[in-house]
C-alpha cells in the first residue's frame, strides 16, 4: 500500500493499527470524525452463548487482556 495510495479514509483505532502493521510511519490522522453508534447483535438461536460471552468479557478485563486488544489499536479505557 506504500507509495500507491494518498488517501485511506478508516476508522482511526484499526487505520493506526494497520498502518503500524504494515510499517507505514508517515501517516497523517484527519481532524473530521463521524460519529456513529455500533450495535452489537446476537441471534436469538445462539442466545445460549451468551452467558459465555460475558463470563469471558468479565475474565478478560479481570486478567488485562481486554486492555491489551485496546492498547493494540491506542485506545485506553477510563475506569
Amino acid at each position: 500500500m506504500q507509495d500507491r495510495v494518498d488517501v485511506v479514509f478508516y476508522a482511526t483505532f484499526p487505520g493506526k493499527y494497520i498502518a503500524n502493521d504494515i510499517g507505514m510511519d508517515n501517516l497523517k490522522v484527519s481532524d473530521f470524525h463521524l460519529t456513529i453508534q455500533l450495535y452489537l447483535h446476537l441471534n436469538k438461536r445462539h442466545a445460549s452463548l451468551l452467558p459465555v460471552l460475558e463470563q469471558q468479557l468479565i475474565a478478560m478485563k479481570a486478567d488485562g487482556s481486554f486492555d491489551s486488544i485496546l492498547a493494540d489499536y491506542g485506545v485506553v479505557r477510563s475506569r
